[in-house]
Formats: C-alpha cells, sequence, structure tokens
C-alpha cells in the first residue's frame, strides 16, 4: 500500500515539474547542460523500471495469497475437520474456505496449517 502512495506521489511530481517546464516562454529556456539531458531522458526509463518492480511485487504478493492450505482443526471434544484455504483468506481465528465457508475458531481449537501440496 505504501509502495502505490509513493509511486502515485511521483507520478504527480513529474506531471507538475513537465507542466510547469511547458508554460515558461521558449526566449527565457537556457540552454540545458548534458548532465540535464542525460537526466530528461532516463527519467522515463526511471519510471518505468519503479512500475515494472511494483507490478512484480503486487504479483508476487498476489501468488502468495493463492496458496493452498490445509487447515486441520481439531475442537475440545476431539473431532478434526478439514479446510482447504487459499492463504490470503486465513486470519487468526478467521479462515474463509475455497467453497466459501466461513469459520469462526475458538480458542480452545487446536490448528494445523500445511501446505496442501506437501499432503500429496
Amino acid at each position: 500500500m505504501f509502495t502505490k502512495l509513493l509511486i502515485t506521489a511521483a507520478i504527480v511530481a513529474v506531471m507538475f515539474w513537465l507542466a510547469k517546464r511547458k508554460r515558461q516562454p521558449a526566449a527565457a529556456k537556457p540552454l540545458p547542460s548534458t548532465a540535464a539531458v542525460t537526466l530528461q531522458r532516463l527519467a522515463p526509463l526511471f519510471a518505468i523500471v519503479v512500475l515494472l518492480l511494483s507490478a512484480a511485487w503486487m504479483g508476487y504478493g498476489w501468488q502468495q495469497d493463492q496458496q493452498l492450505l490445509l487447515v486441520t482443526v481439531t475442537s475440545a471434544q476431539g473431532e478434526v475437520a478439514e479446510y482447504q484455504v487459499k492463504k490470503g483468506q486465513l486470519q487468526g481465528r478467521r479462515l474463509v474456505t475455497v467453497d466459501g465457508l466461513q469459520v469462526e475458531l475458538s480458542q480452545l481449537d487446536r490448528v494445523e496449517v500445511a501446505p496442501l501440496d506437501s499432503q500429496q
């Protein structure tokens, strides 16, 4: 979330900077130095790299949230129930199964979480 905020702020700052530069009259513009020209050419490349890295980070987070887990719940009475849950849908003592079943666990329930691939 913080990354999205930084990217948005950077894009807004660049747009304001470009708009300010375009409003200056042509006679008032000094000749740019070679360093300034290099920076102007590298700025779009930098923006593209930042956007690609953010997309990769978000894609990795989404992929991790889609990992299937096998949650085994043993109640205080000894009853055992198994649920398939996506990693992103497991929040503490509350979970939502792949089938859409919402389960809230008590403090007395014993919970075991394992990746689904290791069970096969």
